[in-house]
């Protein structure tokens, strides 16, 4: 794995995004922008072929709703702030707007709804996502594995058990404003960056009774 080491523990938390261990003057990217690489949402199609019609509702500069796209299943996206001048993006806070479609009714999506969240704001993307979605359909959420933990989780898990969580045996790379490489010191060339992060898919089933199911994908 590619390493950014300079002989000390700022490093290390550096790769991860860990504000509190950040250097004097450093400050999280705008609104929690760290993009996911698309590999992640090849990786969940092969074992979640039948997803359709997928809401990407935190899709920052696209680059899962992409895949989703060329893959013929993706049906919107949207986010807080349009990053790309993208005419296909909805500019939507998917947790904050009234919700609200056509008559005033409570805002329902009629397929699933994948994405990688803010991750400050997961355990309410969970709840909402699957208030939003229809009977049978899925959420699917690309979540640090640490998510599995806490008490308050504990609870939501009770009432909206996932249906299975995919971990990533090898590691996926989320990136501060989808820069996947930087500058070798060394030899002045481009090289991925690393992840000291394992994270995996969340998949709920609207609906879903059961215990989960724990897979190991990549």
């Amino acid at each position: 794995m590619p390493k950014d080491w300079v002989g000390n523990k700022a490093s290390t938390f550096k790769m991860i995004a860990a504000t509190n261990h950040a250097p004097e003057g450093y400050e999280r990217e705008s609104r929690d922008f760290y993009a996911t690489e698309p590999k992640a949402a090849e990786l969940l199609l092969e074992v979640e072929p039948n997803l359709t019609n997928i809401w990407e509702n935190a899709a920052g500069k696209c680059h899962l709703a992409n895949v989703f796209e060329k893959a013929g299943k993706l049906g919107r996206k949207s986010d807080i702030i349009n990053r790309m001048d993208d005419p296909n993006l909805e500019v939507k806070d998917f947790l904050t707007s009234s919700g609200k479609g056509l008559l005033g009714k409570k805002e329902v999506w009629d397929g699933d709804i994948v994405t990688n969240p803010p991750y400050a704001f997961a355990q309410e993307w969970v709840e909402k996502s699957i208030e939003t979605v229809t009977e049978g359909h899925k959420v699917c959420l690309f979540l640090k594995l640490t998510f599995l933990e806490g008490q308050a989780r504990r609870e939501m898990y009770k009432k909206y058990p996932p249906k299975v969580v995919y971990v990533c045996s090898s590691r996926i790379c989320c990136a501060m404003n989808g820069e996947f490489e930087v500058v070798d010191k060394k030899t002045g060339k481009m090289k991925p960056i690393g992840s000291a992060v394992c994270y995996a898919w969340f998949v709920w089933e609207k609906g879903f009774k059961g215990d989960p199911i724990i897979k190991w994908i990549n």
